[in-house]
């Protein structure tokens, strides 16, 4: 099966790889000096688990997922999208739900969630979400930054016009909008979640086998009535409160201001 961990070690002679111990609060300082995909191996604090950030940070970085040169990446993007969407195939359960945590049993603090930068006020899952339109049945991913406010609170920054289209009809109809946080998955998951031009009567993750030639398997989450990909690392399920708001920010920006 295609995930995250079978793509870390087809490649782990050209990612940076970190064996010392590292706190969690220093990966944003040190994958910022880096020019390459960095897997942290030896997190303080957090035993079993392994990190890893860059895998989009330039040319090089991306053509490996796309199983191209550097100079062919844009071209290996017009010809995923000339594939186009393909049928995804449910498993029932999966990798990514080996362990199951419910109720009292959620801590968010368990899970390695990085503060990236001095001034975050939190530590930030920058991974994608998955959302589903209530009255259409179509599905959505973004990437919010997702805050993490208590041990099962979060606070998502929603800047998408189809992810806040969907929010307010939660809000029109009182209802809290299911969400699932995907972490850890095949990075071609994240790649097709970017494409961004109108696409009815399918969603991003359809074109994953145009990425990988292999077919895209997800499977139903355990709380909410959404799928993902059933290799993924970690998935995190609940509900946004359409009317509850936190604060969010300040944000850093590719600018390298915060707003």
């Amino acid at each position: 099966m295609t995930s995250i961990n079978s793509f870390l070690e087809k490649h782990k002679d050209e990612h940076i790889h970190i064996r010392r111990p590292v706190e969690l609060d220093d990966v944003g300082a040190l994958t910022a000096q880096a020019d390459e995909t960095v897997v942290f191996e030896n997190i303080e604090g957090y035993p079993g688990f392994r990190l890893v950030d860059n895998l989009f940070c330039n040319r090089k970085v991306q053509a490996r997922v796309l199983g191209c040169e550097p100079s062919e990446v844009v071209k290996c993007l017009a010809e995923v999208l000339r594939r186009g969407p393909h049928p995804l195939e449910e498993s029932d359960g999966g990798p990514c739900q080996e362990e199951v945590f419910l109720g009292d049993d959620v801590d968010l603090g368990k899970i390695p969630i990085v503060r990236h930068t001095a001034k975050d006020p939190y530590p930030y899952s920058t991974s994608f979400v998955v959302h589903q339109d209530p009255e259409t049945g179509e599905y959505n991913q973004m990437f919010p930054r997702c805050g993490v406010l208590s041990r099962n609170e979060m606070v998502a920054s929603f800047v998408t016009a189809t992810a806040n289209r969907i929010l307010a009809k939660h809000r029109t109809a009182g209802t809290k909008m299911p969400q699932a946080i995907v972490i850890g998955t095949h990075p071609a998951w994240e790649l097709v979640g970017c494409y961004s031009y109108p696409h009815s009567g399918w969603w991003e993750f359809e074109l994953f086998e145009a990425v990988t030639g292999e077919v895209g398997v997800v499977t139903k989450c355990k709380t909410i009535d959404l799928v993902v990909p059933v290799e993924a690392s970690i998935v995190i399920e609940g509900y946004v409160n359409p009317t509850r708001t936190a604060q969010d920010g300040p944000s850093p920006g590719p600018t390298m201001l915060y707003t």
